[in-house]
């Protein structure tokens, strides 16, 4: 039997979807703004740029323009935050369902210029999607949390899987 890999990136969507929102569901108040240095970003700027991530990809795979132009202003509270990481996720995960096989080998650019394969850039979401949730980590570590924030959902054995 083989597993779509559509299905494989879409489900892999849901998953960090959840951990990032629950990451920032267990991250303190008086944490949310903070960061370790000026120039690093705050969990709230972490959220903001998985929304980013999601909504060029989203774009990107079916070949639409995005630019950062386009984007909310940047999140005020958890829930704010939370809920566009919500949709960024979902609605980067219908977009992967809808395409086909031959949008899979289709050519589109990436902002430095060079094209790649439909295929390619459902890659770069999931590095995308792990990328900001080792920040967010990363943030919770440099305040003393050393858990791994995994969402209950992860280890009670009710998380949807492709195969």
């Amino acid at each position: 039997m083989t597993t779509d890999h559509r299905d494989v990136v879409r489900c892999m969507i849901e998953h960090m979807r959840d951990r990032m929102t629950y990451g920032l569901e267990q991250t303190p108040d008086e944490r949310l703004d903070w960061s370790p240095h000026e120039a690093a970003h705050t969990p709230l700027q972490v959220a903001d740029r998985c929304v980013m991530y999601m909504s060029y990809f989203a774009a990107a795979v079916v070949g639409e323009q995005w630019g950062p132009d386009s984007l909310p202003p940047p999140s005020a509270t958890r829930d704010e935050a939370i809920a566009r990481i919500t949709e960024a996720c979902d609605h980067a995960a219908r977009r992967v369902a809808g395409l086909s096989e031959a949008d899979l080998a289709r050519q589109v650019p990436a902002p430095w210029g060079q094209s790649y394969p439909v295929a390619f850039m459902l890659e770069g979401m999931m590095m995308a999607l792990g990328y900001v949730q080792g920040q967010l980590n990363y943030l919770q570590l440099s305040f003393g949390d050393t858990d791994p924030h995994q969402p209950p959902s992860w280890s009670e054995g009710t998380v949807r899987t492709v195969v």
